[in-house]
């Protein structure tokens, strides 16, 4: 089995959210303008956790 780094993923599920990428990467949102009005909230985690789950059904069922 192959190891997919986890930016990849995020890739391939379509996540595009700039400021839940960076959460999940650990990466700062410090000097960005993000980190001033766009904050990680519920409704963004559930929407990759769902976006995640569909690109692994996806990929069970190749």
């Amino acid at each position: 089995m192959a190891v997919i780094p986890i930016r990849a993923l995020l890739d391939e599920a379509d996540v595009v959210d700039p400021t839940v990428i960076n959460k999940l990467m650990g990466w700062s949102n410090g000097n960005s303008m993000d980190s001033i009005y766009r904050q990680v909230t519920e409704t963004r985690l559930t929407r990759t956790k769902n976006q995640f789950e569909e690109l692994i059904t996806n990929l069970n069922n190749i």
